[in-house]
């Protein structure tokens, strides 16, 4: 007699614990490539101008490690769009600054390089064209 409705409340308490542990992880997982990111761009900024090669490598295989990360569908709500705005503005900033975008240019060794950058870019066209950063000339 009490067992259906004990079930039905089991249920609904796994399945939030299951929607929160989701949350968790998403948060858990953007803080580390935010950690990261964030790494590489002092690593990058602290360099010799002539040695700065190696860094905006790393960068940008950190940017394109959670650019990945963003189709993996390991994050959700809020820290989803977090994470998608602040690769838009990362990506934006190489774009706009001529520099950077020469070194990004040359670390394209075939089509594969930088796919998920490539398809994340794609996926967020619209707002990507309409970014513009103030970079303080």
């Amino acid at each position: 007699m009490f067992g259906l409705p004990v079930a039905s409340i089991a249920l609904l308490a796994a399945l939030r614990q299951l929607w929160l542990s989701q949350r968790t992880g998403s948060v858990t997982a953007l803080v580390s490539i935010h950690d990261s990111l964030r790494e590489c761009w002092s690593d990058f900024l602290k360099a010799d101008i002539q040695d700065r090669d190696m860094p905006f490598g790393d960068l940008c295989n950190t940017i394109e490690a959670a650019c990945a990360a963003s189709f993996d569908r390991v994050f959700f709500g809020k820290s989803g769009e977090v994470l998608t705005q602040y690769l838009l503005s990362a990506l934006k900033l190489i774009e706009q600054d001529e520099q950077l975008r020469t070194k990004l240019l040359a670390l394209l060794e075939d089509p594969s390089t930088f796919i998920y950058m490539r398809r994340f870019l794609a996926k967020n066209r619209r707002t990507f064209k309409r970014m513009k950063l103030d970079l303080g000339s």
